[in-house]
């Protein structure tokens, strides 16, 4: 078996703080859920090219998105730096 294999293991406790619990992953699949609600009882070939789809729609969209920017980092992380650099001072 492949991961039998391996020379090293590995532990939840090795990963940083922030992502040690549940929320996360629960989180993200919530968001999940809800953005496929309208699709979700499609059979399961439609569901999978309409999600597919979606994926796509999306991508070309932050794509666009960042083309258009003139700046190196999004907003967002902009708004982060300026706010913790606001803090230290």
């Amino acid at each position: 078996m492949y991961l039998s294999g391996l020379k090293y293991t590995w532990t939840r406790k090795d990963f940083k703080v922030e992502i040690k619990n549940h929320y996360n992953f629960s989180n993200i699949v919530e968001s999940f859920n809800s953005w496929i609600a309208r699709v979700r009882g499609r059979p399961v070939v439609d569901l999978v090219n309409t999600i597919r789809r979606m994926l796509m729609e999306q991508r070309k969209e932050r794509k666009q998105m960042a083309t258009i920017s003139k700046e190196i980092l999004t907003k967002v992380a902009l708004d982060h730096i300026k706010l913790i650099s606001r803090d230290k001072k």
